[in-house]
């Protein structure tokens, strides 16, 4: 039998996000619970949009309500009382909400950075002269360790401190 060769048609998206990985029950599931808490039928209805108008509100909202709604899952509730969702996409929603707000420089950023230190990941980068764009998108000021890290992602590469790799050759020598 003869093999038959069919030439595919071409597509160029080398380097650009791969859309379809993410999974799609979770995708249609988070965009349920934005869409339960647009609908004007609702009680009290946040309305399309609601939470990216104006000047936003504090991050510290969203990552509170993230917490409030992880809990719950980890206590063992599945779906949302509220909603007849499921908890995990109503935290899904805050993350989605918390992340565009981060990238866009919208709301007030709360975080207790003075409380954090950073991975030494970040500094080792910063040590070796890889100093990424203060911004992503149109004067967005960010740390120097948030724009590392997007910039580290935007290149498709991973974090490894220079820790790791010496542990991973001190594990190399014990064999």
């Amino acid at each position: 039998m003869e093999e038959t060769v069919t030439e595919q048609a071409k597509k160029y998206d080398k380097g650009k996000p791969r859309m379809e990985l993410f999974p799609a029950r979770a995708y249609r599931a988070i965009c349920d619970v934005f869409t339960f808490g647009a609908d004007e039928k609702q009680p009290e209805p946040y309305g399309a949009g609601n939470w990216h108008q104006g000047e936003g509100f504090d991050w510290g909202r969203l990552l509170g309500a993230l917490k409030r709604h992880i809990n719950d899952f980890e206590l063992g509730q599945d779906i949302d009382p509220e909603s007849g969702r499921p908890t995990l996409a109503h935290a899904g929603c805050c993350l989605a909400m918390l992340l565009e707000n981060q990238l866009a420089c919208h709301g007030n950023d709360t975080r207790a950075r003075d409380q954090i230190s950073m991975h030494k990941a970040i500094e080792n980068m910063q040590k070796k002269g890889d100093q990424p764009p203060r911004s992503y998108g149109p004067e967005c000021p960010m740390s120097s360790d948030t724009a590392s890290l997007i910039q580290t992602l935007r290149e498709g590469r991973r974090f490894v401190p220079k820790d790791a790799d010496a542990e991973a050759e001190a594990d190399d020598e014990v064999r």
